[in-house]
C-alpha cells in the first residue's frame, strides 16, 4: 500500500507562536494527530497528539 492511501490532505498546519490549546483544537477540528509547524510558508517541525501527552498532560 502506498502512503497517500493514507496520508491526510490537505495539510493542516499551526505557526510557531500558537498555542498548544490551539493546535489541539485544530487537531480535534480535522481528526488528526499531527500538525506540521510552519513558518513563512516552510515546514519547520511537527507536533503530535503524542507530545501533547507526553510533554505537556503529563506534567
Amino acid at each position: 500500500m502506498l502512503v497517500n492511501r493514507l496520508m491526510s490532505s490537505p495539510v493542516v498546519s499551526v505557526v510557531p507562536h500558537k498555542t498548544i490549546r490551539e493546535a489541539a483544537a485544530l487537531m480535534r477540528r480535522h481528526d488528526i494527530g499531527a500538525l506540521a509547524v510552519a513558518e513563512r510558508g516552510h515546514l519547520v517541525g511537527m507536533v503530535t497528539d503524542r507530545d501533547m501527552v507526553v510533554r505537556v498532560l503529563s506534567r
